[in-house]
């Protein structure tokens, strides 16, 4: 053993059987020393870049064990030329909490003069901890590698790319040194089941959401543990604890599991990282330090040898590199400290600094069995290789498809579930999967073939008869002998016989592929693409097969019996089909369009494809806007997608011209246009056969298809039906001809939604106005009462309450309209200002015309999406109406929803605000809207009244108080898991480092504590602000280029696209800021009077139109037109006088200033500076302090104040260097140095 080795009372250092240094005590100095190292690495996982402060503390850790003598230095020393597998260990089973204090430290950090020692491949340092007293493991078998792999992706959770991970240890392990076996379900009790089917398999990886802390859902009192978040067999989240998954364990223990989840190493210490991927939204809480053990701990102790999890919060990015690098080595016969290290350093060496800040997350903990190699040979097990399937499947690729490669598979997570389920359960002959072309139905089955195998997989295509039947099986049974046999003596009979057909089959799956426990061979049979014999019969409006084809299927449907053999059949096809009932046998599985997520993971494989070949980054920089257009084109078919993005616009052989004239084309087919010219396009739309299918479905079809969309989302099958009815339709005519697809209800997944196909709803004409009411007045209220039955309290997504305003207007339906509109308006926002405000509009219009009462609720919405949009006046109106109304209700006793009552208050304190007031909205916030929460209880809309009052204490120059303010909200929305309300509070404390100087903080802030909890929650209005203040710090540091691309290529598109008028006001001000110091003085001036002001004052906007007026006359007085400069200030002067707004006020002054010296009146330039100055030093705003502080001390000195001259004049040179402005700090030093001026005699 090499490194510390723990008793009860004391440790020490250890090489072999030597000790190094002195045995030293664990007394509560020692202990409290380490834990305030562990403490100290929790709180550097939180920051944004904390790899410095991580290197410090890796070097106190050195120094910690290295001692006054040396000790560490020795240990290294003695252990070189061999790896250094830093043992830290007890004998202890359930150790102390003072040998916990050790074994928790992050040795991983140790670092020495050169740097952390993980860096240094020849030393190979990979701390491990182990519990008890090491014991010969068990004799190694002689197989390769197995791998158990399980990812858990519950309902309604962030989906993780865990088939990226999937596919990254395939890639780097290989097939030949690798048995890998996928478990789909990600349910702990299907996971038992797989773990003894097969012989023991060395390493089991699971890959899910993770918690260390949860506690069931309303028992806040309940004892805080660690769980992975699992799924139900119904696909709900099944938090799993230590006990659950020892319990899975013990029937087949692998000699490593991986926890691939955030926080399953994490323990006492608090984890605040907000960062990873694999950690739910339900974050840790501020109580959350309490738990006894990890999950990895919990493990060890409960038997587990060896385990492997994270001590904080990781990227899906960086688990993914870390696991493939990891089984890579093992496979190699490593033992994982040795294969943890090299992952580690993969991570530690990543260009990405996103995924290098996980690289010392990992934690490996070993039992007394654990540590050494887990593989002991080479021989391959008698399963299916892990790419099983793609073999058969290269017949497509002479018809000119092909299935998706292993790497670009996604989504279909519930579609395989239930087709694996099928295929187990006995109860059907197999699956008929069915949708629309190229949805990727022949990738499914390729798919659930890999994960079938146990079954030796045959495919049919393109020829269905009885001897290719048959040749197809004898392929898939080459190598078991009765079962070749078997078909080769059915061929011979069949070539006499084809009548025989069905009795030799049915004798065949009943006898050598019955069963595999009895060294059987069972078949998974695929027949592919069966629309290939299947032709429309017009009179039963279904798709029959072609009489050639009847008896080879009628003979495969009856010989698949699953009471009879464990062989399994699957059937692709565009369409459903009948044949004596028969089909009955088949578990119906149609195949929706990709879900959007599943689009973004299609577009971040091919994204990384691209990028893995030469010059990939240069390419996707060049054709990022063609690539961005591709997945509305697509429409959920991958083929599409595929085609378009992969092949098309990230094709270096493709002309920018040629796929902006394809990507053109097919907009132009989707509105009813020709086919595109693109000749690969052409044929795949023709392939498709769109339009001969509508054609098919007859006028009335045609009607229904039209009526279908007028909905957004999936409509139960009732709902469908009656918009059937309306035109005379029949829906099973459409899903029959594959135009109308079947989902999974997003609101009761035991029911079926049903919508027109996305690609053939773009080739019939769009409902007009008159139609789109017909049909949502026939429909709106019966959806909308079976909604409220199947989810009580209306507990809905917010796309469900957007779809019920939306179809309510239509219906002119006031009650569905009052009860989904205020969440319909908030939800819209965040995508489009202009869509939210034309709703909230449209909404209060019909509760007035209808006289139905207006919710409060609705009206405060409506006024935020007014006021985003641009119109501060209706806003002003509809919150000022709310007010009244609430008054009303307060005078006539009336019941008041207090909640309500506090946000509408809330929002008319905003509005004041924005109109300049401050003594106001300050009345409001602490006299009615903090008692009335406080009375609810509710903290977390208290914490948002205080954020305002934060606002209001700016604005009076009260930095101090703002800050700590806010930071007292912090707790609260980390009690509360509410992580953008956390991440909108660091933001405002980072307004207030940025005004102070602290440029580097706030940046850090704003990159690493906002940016990644924007972008997991999809919050684009935030990013893009987020991205705005990032942008004015990198124009702060000097770095204008920059800045000014951030606001140019990435701002104003996404405010113009969502429709934030202010905020893109504000971005052309930054963008006019960087246009007056390169000199472009007259555009920067249109900027300012014709774009932003106008904006400003439509929105009532007082302060911000009166900061923009003082830019205004900057301009002006570089243009040397004092003139109208002076007016202007003198305006600015006033309103910043009327608003008590000292910052605005001192700048004014500033500028008055500066044009009192143009003209030559030095007393009143004095007079105003003086005031300017000490308004901005009270304040504390570096950058004011420095230029105003510029101009005063040369002003100072020329009036023969030299000693106030020099004090002010070195204020402003170390103001000037605090932000990093070094060059304007040297100037100012060399101009107190002109002037003569003496260094003070006390500093300033």
């Amino acid at each position: 053993m090499i490194g510390i080795d723990l008793a009860e009372d004391g440790f020490e250092l250890v090489c072999g059987d030597r000790r190094i240094g002195q045995r030293r005590l664990l007394d509560a100095e020692t202990t409290g020393q380490l834990e305030a190292f562990a403490s100290r690495y929790g709180e550097l996982l939180g920051r944004g870049d904390p790899a410095a402060d991580l290197l410090t503390l890796g070097r106190e850790l050195y120094g910690f064990l290295d001692g006054d003598g040396g000790d560490l230095a020795g240990l290294i020393n003695q252990a070189l030329g061999r790896a250094l597998q830093f043992e830290i260990a007890t004998p202890a089973r359930r150790p102390s909490p003072a040998q916990l204090a050790v074994l928790r430290a992050p040795w991983e950090l140790l670092a020495d003069h050169d740097g952390f020692l993980a860096q240094d491949v020849r030393l190979g340092f990979s701390p491990v901890r182990r519990l008890g007293l090491p014991r010969p493991a068990p004799a190694l078998d002689p197989y390769r590698l197995g791998l158990v792999f399980m990812a858990a992706s519950p309902r309604g959770a962030i989906e993780l790319d865990y088939e990226a991970e999937e596919s990254a240890i395939m890639a780097a392990v290989g097939t030949t040194d690798l048995d890998l076996l996928v478990e789909e379900s990600g349910n702990a009790d299907e996971l038992i089941a797989r773990l003894t089917e097969l012989p023991a398999m060395q390493a089991l990886h699971l890959s899910c959401h993770g918690h260390q802390a949860w506690r069931p859902a309303g028992q806040a009192a309940a004892a805080p543990k660690p769980v992975l978040l699992l799924e139900d067999e119904t696909g709900q989240e099944a938090p799993t604890d230590s006990d659950a998954l020892i319990g899975v364990l013990r029937a087949r223990p692998p000699r490593f599991v991986f926890l691939s989840a955030c926080l399953t190493a994490a323990s006492n210490e608090r984890r605040d990282g907000w960062h990873g991927d694999k950690r739910p939204e339900d974050r840790p809480r501020g109580d959350v330090a309490v738990v006894a053990q990890s999950m990895a701990e919990a493990l060890v102790d409960g038997g587990v040898a060896a385990v492997l999890g994270w001590d904080g919060s990781v990227r899906d990015g960086a688990a993914t590199m870390f696991a493939a690098r990891l089984y890579e080595r093992l496979a190699d016969r490593k033992t994982p400290a040795e294969a943890v290290a090299e992952a580690r350093r993969v991570l530690l060496n990543a260009p990405d600094t996103r995924l290098r800040r996980d690289w010392h997350l990992a934690r490996l903990w070993l039992g007394p069995q654990g540590g050494d190699a887990l593989v002991g040979g080479k021989t391959r097990r008698t399963m299916l290789p892990a790419r099983h399937g793609e073999k058969e499947f290269l017949i497509k690729q002479r018809a000119g498809t092909e299935v998706a490669s292993h790497a670009m598979f996604v989504g279909r997570r519930r579609e395989l579930q239930t087709a694996l389920r099928a295929l187990r359960d006995g109860d059907h002959a197999g699956l008929l999967l069915h949708g629309m072309g190229r949805l990727g139905k022949s990738s499914l089955a390729a798919r659930i073939a890999n994960r079938a195998r146990h079954l030796r997989l045959a495919v049919a295509f393109e020829h269905y008869g009885e001897l290719s039947l048959l040749a197809a099986i004898g392929e898939a049974v080459r190598g078991h002998r009765e079962a070749s046999d078997a078909v080769r003596i059915a061929e011979q009979r069949v070539r006499t016989d084809r009548n025989c057909f069905e009795q030799e089959l049915t004798a065949l799956l009943a006898g050598p592929c019955a069963q595999s426990g009895n060294g059987g061979a069972p078949l998974l049979l695929v027949i592919d693409d069966l629309e290939r014999v299947l032709h429309w019969d017009d009179a039963r409006q279904r798709h029959l097969l072609d009489p050639e084809a009847v008896p080879a299927l009628r003979a495969v449907l009856r010989s698949f019996d699953p009471g009879m053999t464990e062989s399994r059949l699957i059937i692709t096809s565009r369409f459903p089909f009948r044949l004596d009932g028969l089909e009955a046998h088949l578990l119906d599985l149609p195949l929706p369009p990709l879900s959007p997520a599943a689009q973004r993971k299609l577009d971040l494989r091919q994204r990384s494809a691209a990028l893995a070949k030469g010059n990939g980054a240069t390419l996707l920089r060049d054709r990022e806007t063609l690539l961005a257009r591709v997945p509305e084109i697509a429409r959920g078919n991958p083929g599409l997608q595929d085609l378009i993005g992969r092949k098309l616009v990230l094709s270096r052989a493709v002309t920018v011209v040629r796929v902006e004239r394809a990507l053109t084309e097919m907009e132009s087919w989707l509105t009813h246009g020709e086919l595109p010219s693109d000749p690969e396009l052409k044929t795949f739309i023709k392939n498709l056969a769109v339009d001969d299918l509508i054609n098919l479905a007859g006028e009335a079809g045609r009607e229904l298809l039209r009526g279908l969309t007028l909905f957004k989302l999936p409509i139960p099958e009732q709902v469908a039906q009656k918009v059937a009815h309306m035109v005379g339709a029949s829906l099973a005519q459409l899903r029959e001809l594959g135009l109308v697809d079947t989902h999974e209800d997003f609101v009761d997944q035991c029911l079926s939604g049903y919508s027109a196909n996305p690609l053939a709803a773009a080739r019939v004409d769009p409902l007009s106005e008159r139609e789109q009411k017909q049909v949502a007045r026939q429909t709106v209220r019966e959806l909308f009462t079976m909604r409220n039955t199947s989810s009580a309290n209306m507990d809905w997504p917010a796309m469900l309450f957007e779809e019920f305003a939306r179809l309510g207007l239509l219906a002119e339906d006031s009650e569905i309209v009052a009860a989904s509109g205020p969440v319909a308006v908030f939800a819209s926002k965040a995508r489009s200002a202009k869509q939210a405000d034309a709703l909230g509009r449209d909404a209060i219009r019909l509760l007035d015309t209808q006289n139905r009462f207006v919710p409060l609720a609705l009206l405060r919405a409506a006024a935020e999406a007014a006021a985003t949009f641009g119109d501060g006046q209706v806003a002003d109106k509809l919150i000022a109406r709310g007010v009244e109304e609430l008054e009303r209700q307060q005078a006539t006793g009336a019941d008041i929803d207090k909640k309500e009552a506090a946000l509408l208050l809330r929002a008319h304190a905003e509005r004041l605000m924005i109109r300049g007031e401050q003594d106001k909205p300050l009345l409001f916030l602490t006299d009615q809207v903090l008692p009335m929460l406080e009375s609810l209880g509710d903290l977390q809309t208290q914490a948002f009244a205080k954020g305002n009052i934060s606002e209001i204490l700016v604005r009076r120059g009260k930095l101090d108080q703002a800050q700590q303010l806010l930071e007292e909200q912090l707790p609260i929305f980390e009690k509360l898991g509410d992580a953008r309300s956390r991440a909108v509070t660091l933001g405002r404390i980072a307004d207030i480092l940025m005004m102070r100087g602290q440029v580097e903080e706030a940046l850090r802030i704003r990159q690493n504590e906002q940016l990644p909890v924007y972008e997991a929650i999809a919050d684009d209005r935030s990013l893009a602000v987020t991205l705005g203040k990032i942008a004015a710090g990198l124009a702060n540091q000097g770095k204008a280029t920059e800045a000014l691309r951030i606001w140019s290529d990435k701002l104003l598109p996404a405010f113009e696209r969502i429709g934030d008028v202010r905020a893109r006001a504000v971005t052309l001000g930054h963008i006019a800021d960087v246009m007056v110091y390169s000199g472009q003085l007259n555009e920067a001036f249109r900027i300012r009077t014709e774009e932003q002001l106008p904006v400003f004052e439509r929105l009532g906007d007082v302060r911000a139109r009166s900061v923009s007026l003082g830019k205004t006359a900057d301009i002006l007085l570089r243009l040397g037109k004092l003139t109208e400069a002076r007016a202007i200030r003198e305006e600015c002067l006033n309103l910043a006088r009327e608003l008590d707004d000292p910052e605005n006020l001192s700048a004014t002054l500033w500028g008055l200033a500066q044009l009192d010296l143009e003209e030559k009146r030095t007393d009143e330039a004095v007079r105003r500076l003086r005031e300017a100055y000490s308004l901005i030093s009270d304040l504390g705003i570096a950058a004011g302090i420095a230029m105003v502080g510029r101009t005063f001390g040369q002003v100072l000195a020329a009036t023969g104040d030299a000693t106030e001259a020099s004090n002010v004049l070195r204020c402003s040179a170390a103001k000037y260097r605090e932000l990093g402005w070094e060059d304007l700090a040297i100037e100012t030093e060399e101009l107190i140095k002109q002037l003569g001026l003496a260094q003070p005699s006390s500093p300033p």
